[in-house]
C-alpha cells in the first residue's frame, strides 16, 4: 500500500488502517470529535438554480453576442 494510492484502488482492510478505524465500531467520539472540528460536518453543498432569466443574461454578457448585436443594430439602420 503506496501513501499516494487513491482511496477507491484499495482494499476494505486498508482504507479502514489508513484512516484509522475500526469496521465494527467506527470511529471513537474522540477522534470523531477531533476531524469535526478539522473538516467541518459532512454536508453536500446545495446546488446553484439556474433560471431562464440567468442563463439569458449570462449568454448575453459575452463580448461575440455582444458584437453581433451592436452589429445588427448598426445594420438595421
Amino acid at each position: 500500500m503506496k501513501q499516494g494510492e487513491p482511496y477507491w484502488s484499495l482494499g476494505k482492510e486498508d482504507v479502514l488502517k489508513r484512516l484509522g478505524a475500526d469496521s465494527t465500531s467506527g470511529l471513537s467520539p474522540d477522534e470523531s470529535r477531533k476531524r469535526l472540528a478539522e473538516f467541518g460536518p459532512n454536508k453536500l453543498t446545495e446546488a446553484v438554480k439556474t433560471t431562464f432569466w440567468g442563463t439569458f443574461w449570462e449568454e448575453v454578457r459575452e463580448p461575440m453576442i455582444l458584437l453581433l448585436l451592436v452589429v445588427g443594430v448598426v445594420y438595421s439602420i
